[in-house]
C-alpha cells in the first residue's frame, strides 16, 4: 500500500471525502475522473460495501479540485489500488464515527448497534438514527490518519472477492 503524503486523501478530513447533508445519499468526493475504464462505478461499490449501502445511495463528485481530495492524476492502471484503498479506509472511518455517534446519541454501547442501508438498529429493532440524522454529530474532522478496521471482505455482496483482498 502506498505511503501518505503531505497532500493525500489519507490527510484528508472527512467532510472532505463524503457529504451527508442529503437524507437517504451519501456523496464521495473523489480527484479521480473517468475516462470509461468504470473507476467512478468501482469507488462508488467500495464506499456502499463499507457503508452497507446501496450503490444507488453514493453519488460521486469526479475531479472538482475546489470540492476533491487531491489524489494525483488519473493515469495508469493504478487508481483503484491507491484511491480504492483511500475510499474504502475513509468509509470505514465514516462508519465507525457515525456508530460511535448513534452509541452516544441512544446512551448505549457501539457493539450493541447494526446499521443496514444507513438505518441503525439496537436488538434489531430500527432506531430513530440515521447516517444523515447523525451527520453533524459525527467528527467531521476525523482523517484518516485514524486506524479503523474495514470490513471484512466475507460481508460484501456489490463486489465478488475470491482472493480474500483487494
Amino acid at each position: 500500500m502506498p505511503e501518505p503524503g503531505p497532500s493525500s486523501g489519507w490527510n484528508t478530513p472527512l467532510t472532505d471525502r463524503f457529504d451527508l447533508s442529503r437524507p437517504g445519499l451519501v456523496v464521495l468526493k473523489t480527484g479521480k475522473i473517468e475516462f470509461g475504464q468504470g473507476i467512478l462505478l468501482a469507488l462508488r461499490q467500495i464506499a456502499a460495501e463499507e457503508l452497507d449501502l446501496s450503490v444507488e445511495a453514493i453519488v460521486i463528485v469526479s475531479g472538482d479540485t475546489s470540492a476533491s481530495p487531491f489524489e494525483g492524476g488519473t493515469v495508469g492502471s493504478m487508481s483503484i489500488e491507491t484511491s480504492g484503498r483511500e475510499v474504502r479506509d475513509a468509509a470505514a472511518v465514516l462508519r465507525s464515527e457515525l456508530f460511535d455517534a448513534a452509541a452516544r446519541k441512544l446512551g448505549i454501547s457501539a457493539s450493541e448497534i447494526t446499521a443496514e442501508g444507513g438505518q441503525f438498529f439496537v436488538a434489531r429493532s430500527r432506531s430513530k438514527e440515521t447516517f444523515w440524522s447523525l451527520a453533524a454529530e459525527y467528527h467531521r474532522h476525523t482523517c484518516l490518519s485514524v486506524s479503523v478496521a474495514a470490513l471484512s471482505y466475507t460481508t460484501f455482496r456489490l463486489m465478488a472477492c475470491c482472493t480474500g483482498e483487494f
